[in-house]
Parts: C-alpha cells; structure tokens; sequence
C-alpha cells in the first residue's frame, strides 16, 4: 500500500474529525495520501477512501477518472449500505488498510444512453439505479419498457427504476421492488406509483437491454443514482445494459448481507447478534 485518495463529505463533522486522523496514522505508516479531488492522474492510486454516506460514495466512486480504483466507504452518515466501515470500527480498519489485510468485492454497474433522433446525447453509468420519472407538477406518465426488444407493457405511472442488485436497497426498495443479494446478475424493474393492479417488479437477467420510451407529453427526466438528471423528451430512447466495467468495493470483513439488512433496515435486531 503506497498512494490512498481521501475523499470527503465536507458538510459532516464526523467526517472531517475522521479525515484529520487518517491522515496522520497513514503517513505516519510511509502511505502517501492525496486530498485532492481534482486529480488528474490517477495512475499507481492504490485505494480511494470515502467518508460521508451512501451518497457522497456513490458522488465520488461513479466519476470516471476513479473506474477500477478500489474504494473503501466509511460511514458517517445514516444507513450507509455500501460503506463498509462504521465509526466504532475505524481502528481496525486502518490496521486492516496499513497490513493490506482486506479483499475486494465487484458489483455490477449500469450503463445508461439517451439517444433523440437516432443521435446519441446523454450517457452515464449507475451503480444504484436509473430511474425514469414525471416532473414535480406534470400528469402520470405512460412509459412503454422493452426488453430485448421485447414490449413488455405501457405503464400508467410517476416512473419506472432499473435496478442493479446493489440499488434494490435504495430507489426500487422504496417503490415497493425486492431486495436482493447483491452478488446475483440480474436487473430489476420497479413501476414507481403505477395506476394499475398488475403493475408489479419484474426481474430479468443481467444480459438483456432494456428500452424505456414516454408515450405522452409532459415533464419527464432520467435520474441516475438519485444525483444526475436529463429532461426526456416524447420518442427520446432511453437504453440501458449491464456495463463491461465493475466497481470494485473493499472489504475488511466477510459480508453477511442478511446481518446489513435486519441492521439497516430494522434499525434494531429482534434476536441473534
């Protein structure tokens, strides 16, 4: 271990009091740590840390400059379900890191397209979900949704979320999909507020392409990760596939996701520990 970027939230506290102690114990073990966000080489980069939530890592790991840097999240927000280090376990953690005893776990991710007219004009990747929804004050959209160019059905709705595994904790869980385990390779298709009884999730297999068009007029964007948006238009082609790149989460401890689950969800535990 010779190069760490630190990253963080700047609006938590914890996070900078964190930020502050990192950076002394890794150099004072020969790490050189970076600070910068806006580095523009990222060569020889041995890990990138994060602290915040869910949110800040899901900002810093989708930018692109980071593809195949592994990243640690350290959890000094709320749920933090992709973060894998809570506070009370940060000694451990810099052990861990300083005698490189951690593996690492690839997730999936999303590749997200619009094109209009047959042109390509937005691409962006997503590591939770891309969720093509209504603006705040327009009527319900009708969003037609193929897979493999298959018409699956006209959903009468505020929207409808593609979900990776790793998202069916977030967006999808919300409108009512499933949760999964989040080695599995498939896709999941969540209607958010549909106006129809059959409207129900579908999960299909991580290699199909899914389509998804607005049948109406009316305020409609694509929201990736909850973080990026672009207005779509009637006819615009909304394509997203299983992408060629990963990203790559350290862990220090073996993932029980059924322990994450019953401690994030539940708040609480009704037994075992």
């Amino acid at each position: 271990m010779n190069r760490i970027v630190l990253l963080k939230n700047d609006t938590k506290s914890l996070a900078q009091s964190i930020y502050k102690r990192l950076c002394k114990e890794l150099t004072a073990n020969n790490i050189e740590v970076i600070t910068k966000n806006n580095l523009v080489n990222t060569k020889n980069i041995d890990m990138l840390i994060i602290l915040g939530g869910d949110g800040t890592l899901l900002y810093f790991a989708r930018q692109s400059k980071w593809r195949g840097i592994p990243v640690l999240g350290i959890n000094c927000g709320n749920l933090g379900f992709l973060s894998e280090v809570e506070t009370e376990e940060l000694d451990n953690a810099i052990n861990k890191i300083i005698s490189g005893a951690y593996y690492i776990e690839e997730r999936m991710l999303l590749d997200v397209f619009v094109y209009r007219e047959g042109k390509l004009i937005y691409d962006n990747q997503a590591i939770n979900e891309s969720a093509l929804t209504k603006g705040a004050l327009s009527r319900i959209a009708n969003i037609d949704v193929f897979v493999d160019d298959k018409w699956v059905d006209t959903y009468p709705a505020d929207g409808v979320i593609l979900s990776t595994p790793t998202g069916s904790t977030a967006y999808s869980l919300s409108a009512g999909g499933p949760l999964v385990a989040p080695e599995m390779s498939l896709f999941i298709i969540t209607p958010i507020a549909a106006h129809a009884l059959y409207a129900r999730p579908i999960i299909i297999s991580a290699n199909s392409t899914v389509k998804m068009q607005v049948k109406k007029l009316g305020d409609c964007y694509l929201t990736v990760d909850g973080q990026d948006n672009t207005k779509i238009m009637p006819n615009d082609e909304v394509i997203m596939k299983k992408s060629k790149h990963s990203i790559k989460l350290v862990r220090i401890k073996t993932l029980d996701f059924y322990k994450l689950m019953r401690q994030k969800l539940r708040r609480t535990e009704v037994r075992g520990d």
